[in-house]
């Protein structure tokens, strides 16, 4: 009795599994340009084989929407549950390999740990994506600290880095996308060989990144 109750009960979180993730996917391949399609993007169309680097916060939380691509390597600091060293980390990992590497992280995650970019060997198999949503948009997401009178002044906690000016300053290469459609051209670029582009920035600072990942779950 106990095995058929657990083979009952497996098949019923299966069931469950499989509907609810055809309603995620039909929910991504239309949702506006925000962190949540812009991940859903990337990883999608990054190439086989890639190494890829998942920043802490919103980015592994986000990137674990979607079922993971059996082509890729996928490394993340997720259990330090803090933003430092995601820069630094995927440098020495892209130093030591051939393969090509591809960091996705935040904004903060970026200016934290922008010391990672100062290496005279600075290693031109890691790509670099950012996704600058104006802060720490991850608590956003969350229903207690957005009652509190100093959110946006200590949660959020916005900051007036130029990140094109940071990437400059350590001889990095920089370009920008503001719409899924830019995000296409220069991801293509990015990944392509021989472009000598470094970072991309994703501004979503305008998107209403909170309802679009609240809006999945409540759809």
């Amino acid at each position: 009795v106990p095995d058929r109750v657990e083979n009952s009960f497996l098949a019923t979180w299966k069931e469950i599994e499989r509907r609810e993730a055809g309603r995620t996917r039909d929910y991504l391949q239309q949702a506006a340009f925000g962190n949540l399609s812009s991940v859903v993007r990337i990883l999608q169309r990054v190439p086989a084989q890639t190494v890829v680097h998942l920043g802490n916060s919103s980015t592994i939380r986000l990137s674990q929407l979607l079922e993971a691509r059996s082509d890729l390597v996928y490394y993340s600091n997720r259990g330090t549950s803090g933003i430092d060293g995601s820069l630094s980390g995927a440098a020495g990992a892209a130093m030591v390999s051939d393969q090509q590497h591809l960091l996705i992280l935040g904004d903060l995650s970026f200016v934290y740990d922008s010391n990672g970019l100062w290496n005279k060997d600075f290693p031109e198999n890691l790509k670099i994506v950012v996704l600058n949503d104006g802060g720490g948009g991850i608590f956003r997401l969350l229903d207690g600290p957005g009652r509190m009178n100093f959110f946006e002044e200590f949660s959020v906690t916005h900051h007036p880095v130029s990140l094109e000016l940071l990437s400059g300053a350590f001889g990095r290469r920089f370009a920008r996308a503001t719409s899924l459609q830019e995000l296409d051209h220069q991801l293509e670029s990015l990944c392509s060989p021989g472009t000598g582009l470094s970072v991309l920035e994703v501004d979503t600072a305008d998107s209403d990144n909170s309802r679009i990942f609240k809006e999945l779950f409540s759809s």
